[in-house]
């Protein structure tokens, strides 16, 4: 890899990252146009920077991460029965579990790649 493109690789990290941080923040407003735009550049971002599955499992992560934290604030959503609210958790925490554990996995292999 050359300097440059190394160079291009962090700077797109920078934006992932600020792109992450805005997506947390406007979950947190509960703003749901930029939540929706922020995402979008932020996975774009992920796939050109990294490889595909350290981006899948990222998006895993702070996909539903982001949604847990709107559901959290907003405690009065339009959601008719608590059965469907708890099927969204369920549905966003394995989601989280399943992005920590490919983003874990790959990082176990990189360093056995290193390793050997």
């Amino acid at each position: 890899m050359t300097t440059n493109e190394l160079q291009n690789i962090v700077l797109i990290e920078a934006i992932s990252l600020m792109l992450i941080m805005l997506i947390i923040i406007s979950a947190f407003r509960r703003w749901k146009l930029l939540l929706v735009i922020s995402s979008i550049a932020a996975a774009t971002a992920l796939f050109t920077a990294w490889s595909a599955l350290v981006a899948l499992g990222s998006m895993l992560v702070y996909g539903p991460a982001s949604l847990l934290l709107w559901f959290e604030l907003d405690r009065q959503a339009d959601l008719a029965h608590d059965s469907q609210r708890r099927i969204l958790r369920i549905t966003c925490w394995s989601f989280l579990g399943v992005g920590v554990a490919l983003i874990i996995l790959k990082n176990v292999f990189n360093i056995y790649l290193y390793l050997q």
